[in-house]
C-alpha cells in the first residue's frame, strides 16, 4: 500500500528482486536477523526466506525451518478465498503455475525438502494449528 502499486504476487516479486539487485542478495535476510536479534521472544517466525543462501545462513545461526505445504489446487483455492492481493480472486490455475516459477518462488519446494519439519496443510486450519502446536511444544520444553 505504501508504494502505491497493486498488491499482487508479480509486483511483490519485482519489489523483492529490485531490493536484492540494489542492495545485495542478503538484504531481506539481514533485515530479518536484525529484527530477531532485538526480540525477546522465545520463538520468532519468518515466512519470507526464498533463496538457498538465506536458508543456509539462517541454518548456520541455529534457526529451525518448517515447511507448510498443500497441493497446488488447494493453495490456489485458498488464495482465491483469502483475497489478500488484488489479483487473488481472479487467479487462474495457469497463472498460478506460472507465478510458481518467479525468481522469488522457484526455490521454495527445494528449501521445503531441507526443512526440519514439514506440515501437510490439506486439512482445516484447526488441523494445521494442532500440528504447529505440537512442534512448538517440542521447542519450548
Amino acid at each position: 500500500d505504501i508504494l502505491g502499486i497493486e498488491k499482487e504476487r508479480a509486483n511483490i516479486s519485482k519489489v523483492a528482486d529490485s531490493l536484492r539487485s540494489a542492495f545485495g542478495e542478503n538484504i531481506a535476510q539481514d533485515a530479518m536477523l536484525k529484527k530477531f536479534e532485538k526480540s525477546s521472544a522465545k520463538i520468532c517466525v519468518n515466512n519470507g526466506l526464498r533463496k538457498p543462501e538465506e536458508f543456509e545462513k539462517a541454518k548456520q545461526l541455529g534457526f529451525h525451518f518448517w515447511y507448510i505445504t498443500a497441493p497446488l489446487e488447494t493453495r490456489l483455492a485458498r488464495i482465491q478465498n483469502r483475497n489478500q492481493n488484488i489479483d487473488d480472486q481472479t487467479q487462474t490455475l495457469e497463472k498460478f503455475i506460472k507465478q510458481e516459477s518467479l525468481e522469488t518462488e522457484k526455490f521454495i519446494t527445494e528449501l521445503g525438502l531441507k526443512s526440519d519439519v514439514r506440515f501437510d496443510n490439506t486439512g482445516s486450519m484447526e488441523d494445521l494449528y494442532t500440528q504447529v502446536d505440537q512442534e512448538i511444544s517440542k521447542l519450548v520444553s
